[in-house]
C-alpha cells in the first residue's frame, strides 16, 4: 500500500512540473508575440528535459557571435529514477527554478518594455 501511495505522490509531482512547464510555454509565447524578447521553450520527452530561455528582441542569429541570454532555466522532469531517496526535495528545487523563471516572464510582460541587447549589457 505504501509503495502505491509513493508512486501516486511521484505522479503528482511530475504533474506539477508539467503544469509549470505549460505556464512557461504560455508566457514565453506571449512574450515573443508582443516582441518584448525572443523566448524559446524546448522539451525533450525521451530524456524528460525542459529548457526555456529568452534573448533580447534585437538578437542577430547569424552574426557568428555567441548569444547573451536574458534568463534561462534548464531542468530535468525526471527525478524518481535518478533520485529515489528524496524525490520531494528534488521536485521542490526544480519547481522553484521554474517558478522563478515564470515570475521573471510575468515581470517582463507587466513592464511591457522591449528588451534590447544594449540595454541588457548595461
Amino acid at each position: 500500500m505504501e509503495a502505491t501511495q509513493e508512486k501516486a505522490n511521484v505522479q503528482q509531482m511530475a504533474a506539477g512540473l508539467h503544469e509549470k512547464a505549460c505556464e512557461i510555454l504560455r508566457l514565453s509565447a506571449l512574450t515573443s508575440e508582443l516582441g518584448l524578447a525572443h523566448a524559446f521553450v524546448d522539451m525533450s520527452g525521451h530524456v524528460r528535459m525542459f529548457t526555456a530561455r529568452a534573448l533580447p528582441a534585437d538578437t542577430q542569429y547569424n552574426s557568428g557571435n555567441g548569444y547573451t541570454y536574458l534568463n534561462k532555466v534548464d531542468v530535468s522532469l525526471e527525478f524518481e529514477d535518478l533520485y529515489p531517496d528524496n524525490p520531494a526535495k528534488i521536485y521542490h528545487r526544480r519547481l522553484a527554478k521554474m517558478s522563478e523563471y515564470a515570475d521573471w516572464l510575468k515581470q517582463v510582460l507587466a513592464e511591457g518594455k522591449v528588451i534590447k541587447t544594449e540595454e541588457h549589457a548595461a
